[in-house]
């Protein structure tokens, strides 16, 4: 059961992401090949994507995390709270097909937010944690 606390929060519009990787480490089991973790380092770490999208008054009374759709993997929220300025949310997310948890800190405004989300997770490589720093803001009414 979803909880969404947002109404009023944000405002609708078009809104525009940025999300960056900011930290990457994993706990490979004894034995895994040499250079294993730089490449999946390279594969998953050093990341920046922007994203824009169109989100209307419905979708922030019905969905307010479809603010945070872009980030990678699908993801299943099962805590989300934007009250009071504050942005705290808990996912399940299915990045390249293994399932990780993803708890999400922030604070924002009507039209912008900044959040920090870190991502735990078993892959059948070890142990994997990744943090990603979002910033995002209002640039205007929706197309």
């Amino acid at each position: 059961a979803l909880v969404a606390t947002a109404a009023g929060a944000i405002e609708p519009g078009e809104w525009k992401t940025e999300t960056r990787t900011t930290d990457f480490h994993m706990e490979l089991p004894a034995g895994a090949p040499p250079g294993m973790e730089d490449m999946i380092r390279q594969r998953m770490g050093d990341r920046s994507f922007t994203n824009s999208q169109c989100l209307t008054a419905e979708d922030i009374d019905e969905a307010p995390e479809q603010l945070f759709r872009e980030s990678e993997g699908q993801c299943e929220y099962s805590e989300f709270d934007m009250s009071n300025g504050q942005m705290n949310a808990v996912a399940q997310c299915n990045m390249e097909g293994q399932t990780m948890t993803m708890v999400m800190t922030g604070t924002h405004g009507a039209d912008s937010y900044r959040s920090e989300m870190v991502m735990n997770g078993e892959t059948p490589a070890g142990e994997m944690r990744i943090t990603m720093k979002a910033t995002g803001e209002r640039v205007g009414p929706c197309s």
